[in-house]
């Protein structure tokens, strides 16, 4: 008698953002998220306030931000690749465009928060 397959489970492996564990901190990274193309790598972002700013793009690669607030901040388009939030404030952040690969949001405020078009 011939046995009946079960069906095939899915299994779902996330992988963790590739970062490293020695980053050095950003000195003045309040005066980068004053350009219109935000660009950040192997980098430790914290404790900035940055509530309304407004930007073309903002890329992120192999970084870690902690307890920043982008709250109410407008973007064309942002793309994070291997990157860690950390208690941030992101209510209300908005882009058009959203590109996220091996991101983690750890306890991050996101009330609000909007791509118009998203891929992750």
């Amino acid at each position: 008698m011939k046995q009946a397959k079960s069906p095939k489970e899915f299994v779902f492996h996330r992988r963790k953002p590739e970062v490293h564990d020695d980053l050095i901190a950003l000195a003045d990274a309040e005066a980068l998220f004053e350009r219109d193309v935000i660009s950040v790598s192997e980098s430790l972002i914290e404790e900035v306030q940055l509530e309304e700013c407004n930007a073309t793009s903002l890329f992120m690669e192999a970084s870690v931000v902690e307890r920043v607030n982008l709250s109410n901040c407008r973007f064309d388009s942002i793309k994070l690749a291997d990157v860690r939030l950390v208690d941030c404030d992101l209510r209300n952040l908005e882009a058009r465009a959203m590109n996220l690969v091996r991101v983690e949001f750890i306890s991050c405020r996101m009330t609000g928060f909007r791509a118009g078009k998203l891929e992750c």
